[in-house]
């Protein structure tokens, strides 16, 4: 129904976008990690989180202003498009974030050993190379927990037309929000040594 424009540049355009916004996460969760465990110990573990959380905000806001200006510039798309861009990429950057956060707090820096494959499982179940209708079972389940689909998709509606994205962003807002609620418990349990 809605076309891509030719070009390598345009149709993998979803994909790489939400990819690297998604392996950045997952080195940024290792050292913002690194972080809260050192300031947990002097000013406490929930004042620590909290500045986890600013610094994710911060981060998510940012950050997209610079990878999707660089898109702009290689895709030539128009004003509204590189700020609807920005949303979705600081929403999916946002979610990513706290969702690697989450197993890296659980384990410290061998947070990496789950946050790396369930990073692989989602350059398939994103959507972007295979459409998600047509993915094994396995993948198209993983899909609905994958920030990557959600941002892919978005980005597909944003880039080349497609239904309302406020749907998809509000999905990929309540996967952060429950990735902050699996942080939230795993904090509650930890015991912090000073």
């Amino acid at each position: 129904m809605h076309r891509v424009p030719k070009g390598m540049n345009h149709s993998m355009a979803p994909f790489f976008l939400t990819l690297s916004f998604y392996i950045g996460s997952m080195i940024a969760a290792m050292l913002i990690v690194t972080s809260y465990k050192t300031f947990a110990q002097t000013i406490g573990k929930w004042r620590a989180y909290l500045s986890t959380q600013i610094a994710i905000v911060l981060i998510a806001l940012i950050a997209p202003l610079f990878i999707v200006g660089l898109s702009r510039y290689i895709n030539h798309f128009d004003t509204a498009t590189y700020w609807g861009l920005w949303w979705n990429h600081t929403l999916e950057l946002f979610t990513a974030l706290n969702f690697n956060l989450i197993f890296s707090l659980m384990l410290g820096q061998l947070g990496i050993m789950i946050n790396m494959p369930f990073m692989l499982t989602q350059v398939v179940s994103g959507a972007g190379l295979i459409p998600q209708t047509i993915l094994p079972e396995f993948f198209k389940g993983l899909s609905y927990i994958s920030p990557c689909y959600y941002a892919i998709k978005g980005n597909f509606n944003i880039l080349y037309g497609g239904p309302n994205v406020t749907t998809i962003w509000l999905q990929l807002g309540l996967l952060g929000c429950a990735a902050i609620i699996c942080q939230l418990v795993v904090i509650a349990l930890q015991k912090i040594t000073h």
